[in-house]
């Protein structure tokens, strides 16, 4: 096993917000009726429907109207794709409302749902360009490649609300139309607010983002025009963590979680993060079959992050601000702001050759960007040249995609980022998978010219190398279902934070990964299991847990003379012991310390049902927390210093408009 395992190394080495909400009513009446992480920069969205793979849907809509309308995501319109999803209800986990959760991937946060979040399934992959390395929010933000756009026979109004303990409000809504033929518009909306999580803790927090999306085509079909629109806010009472934790555990004699005195380290402090990206893409077809188009993409990012201390410091905290802070000890203030001017200019060709239709779209790129911070004493303006090509092939048996860009000019001088994923069907019930992964690329801005806000120093950081490759099956039947995946790779000069929360790069790092997830169907009973494994070379200077997993077991039947679809069951979350990370609200980043987290589960017991149009729950988080035995961590959970939330009670409804 080892032997193998490095010889798949050396091949790796080898390869070289409100207004639009407001909207959504309004469009409704007229028709009459969302770290950078420093472990996983996941690519998210768009990129992963590549390998979206098809189950049986257990409740199929036949007396009553169920599903929502068919689906893509903007990134695939623009790749031609003609392909739609739909809506599948096999396992309709709408109790799982926290984005980062329901996925299974190990995470630490702030306690609560939608604060920043660090992944924490290794991932040494960036996006292509430019980084500006803040991106507290990485799962919670939404982005305007992966705004879904629809087949709406009928205008669409979709509202999911969740409220609970500890002053939890939740409201996720979309509506979707047709304007007019070859004319649909979206628009999806967000807002999650956390007040008082324990009693004095200043842990109020409130993120919202909002997308709203117009993609037309002409009568003539020779134009095709999309925007999208987007912004992303965080706004947080930044406590900086527990001053004193023995208050909230009990002692070592029983490990039993309790509510007891919160003792903050920071009453005053406070912290916003602004994103707004917007998107116009215009395409011109030519040819007769319009199988041939130039294109032109513009892209306008503004992304910001402040933090002020209102009250008076005596001295300078070394060990919070670092050694020489660029502010004088008492109240302060100070903001980092980004924007980017991106345009892009190419063709897109798309092949209707019978045997393997596919669709090429390459094209060349200009970026500016310019950088400031509110004393306006560090402006820096740079640019990026590069090349770009996207390319996706699908017959009734494979799909492939891949993807490339070089960057030969500006600030990304040097950079370069190839990948592709195949994906072939060897029977309509399994299949298998394979992906491989390139790339070069320059730290993120932060750690070449500023090591926080506060700290100013310019250096030139060796660039990053990393290579992976991963092979995966699936299977299906119809009371089975059973997909995994195993990837392997190796980076050399990886951007870390260490346990001082300095910004370093290791020389060399070697990890692989296992991802399985199994669905068993057993009369009116279900089993839904994802569990990761992981490990690499550098555990120490990047704590990851080994093991998590994510289970979902539920009880599911038609009662009320078949009125009602009827869920009741049980979540399972859990992840291995591994060092827990610290959080500076001051840059919006994790850096690794010394106490343990992990190695304690999480459980959930819930009763959900559909009615029609209407799905509801009723969800007892965090149920065992009087019952954690001995072995079970009684520390932390969250980042240190943040205990997640504890016992609590929350109900939620999803209700869904045809009009």
């Amino acid at each position: 096993m080892a032997t193998n395992q490095a010889q798949f190394m050396q091949i790796c080495t080898s390869l070289g917000h409100i207004k639009f909400f407001t909207l959504a009513i309004l469009l409704c009446l007229v028709s009459q009726n969302s770290a950078w992480a420093q472990i996983i920069p996941l690519e998210e969205g768009p990129a992963m429907s590549s390998t979206k793979i098809p189950t049986t849907d257990s409740t199929p809509a036949k007396k009553i109207k169920r599903s929502d309308p068919k689906w893509q995501y903007a990134n695939e319109i623009s790749m031609a794709n003609d392909s739609f999803y739909s809506w599948d209800s096999t396992f309709t986990y709408i109790q799982r409302y926290n984005k980062i959760h329901k996925t299974g991937i190990p995470y630490t946060d702030l306690g609560n749902t939608a604060s920043p979040q660090l992944l924490l399934y290794f991932n040494p992959f960036v996006e292509s360009g430019f980084n500006t390395g803040l991106k507290p929010y990485r799962v919670q933000n939404k982005t305007p490649d992966s705004l879904k756009f629809y087949k709406a026979a009928v205008p669409f109004t979709r509202f999911a609300y969740t409220q609970g303990g500890q002053g939890v409000f939740i409201l996720d809504a979309m509506h979707t139309q047709n304007l007019a033929q070859g004319w649909n518009v979206s628009i999806d909306f967000s807002s999650v607010q956390n007040q008082q999580v324990y009693t004095g803790s200043g842990q109020n927090h409130l993120h919202r983002g909002t997308m709203a999306g117009s993609n037309y085509t002409n009568k003539k079909g020779n134009y095709q025009n999309t925007i999208i629109l987007s912004w992303n806010r965080g706004r947080r009472a930044e406590n900086r963590g527990l001053q004193n934790d023995t208050f909230f555990y009990r002692p070592t004699d029983g490990n039993s979680r309790v509510v007891g005195k919160y003792i903050p380290e920071s009453n005053s402090a406070q912290s916003a993060y602004k994103q707004r990206h917007h998107v116009l893409e215009q395409h011109y077809l030519l040819g007769a079959e319009k199988n041939f188009s130039i294109f032109h993409r513009f892209d306008w990012i503004k992304e910001s992050y402040e933090y002020n201390e209102n009250e008076d410091i005596l001295g300078s905290d070394t060990l919070f601000y670092g050694t020489q802070p660029y502010f004088y000890n008492g109240a302060f203030k100070d903001s980092s702001v980004w924007v980017q001017w991106n345009n892009s200019f190419g063709i897109r060709i798309k092949s209707k050759n019978k045997a393997i239709p596919f669709v090429l779209k390459t094209w060349y790129a200009l970026d500016k960007i310019a950088y400031n911070s509110i004393y306006k004493t560090a402006a820096n303006t740079t640019y990026n040249q590069s090349l770009q090509a996207a390319l996706t092939a699908q017959t009734a048996h494979l799909t492939a995609h891949a993807n490339t860009a070089i960057y030969f000019d500006g600030w990304n001088a040097g950079n370069y980022k190839f990948s592709a994923d195949l994906r072939y069907n060897l029977a309509s019930n399994w299949g298998v998978l394979a992906h491989i992964k390139s790339q070069i690329y320059r730290p993120v801005y932060i750690s070449e010219r500023y090591g926080t806000n506060y700290i100013r120093y310019a250096q030139n950081r060796p660039s990053t190398a990393a290579n992976a490759l991963s092979a995966g099956a699936w299977w299906s039947q119809k009371i089975l279902f059973l997909s995994g995946q195993f990837t392997t790779g190796t980076t050399s000069k990886f951007l870390y934070l260490d346990t001082d929360g300095i910004f370093n790069q290791l020389n060399q790092l070697n990890y692989y990964n296992y991802k399985v997830n199994v669905k068993i169907k057993l009369g009116r009973f279900y089993i839904d299991q994802s569990f990761y494994i992981q490990s690499h070379s550098q555990i120490k200077e990047i704590p990851v847990p080994k093991f998590s997993s994510i289970t979902g077991i539920y009880f599911q039947a038609n009662t009320f003379k078949k009125a009602m679809l009827t869920r009741i069951g049980a979540d399972i979350w859990y992840c291995s012991e591994y060092n827990g990370y610290h959080y500076q609200p001051m840059n919006a980043t994790f850096y690794p310390g010394a106490k343990k987290s992990g190695n304690y589960p999480y459980v959930d017991f819930y009763v959900s049902g559909e009615v029609k149009t209407v799905m509801f729950y009723l969800k007892l988080e965090h149920a065992n927390q009087f019952l954690a035995d001995y072995g079970f961590n009684d520390t932390y959970s969250g980042a240190i210093g943040y205990p997640n939330e504890p016992l609590r009670f929350r109900f939620g409804i999803v209700w869904r408009f045809y009009n």
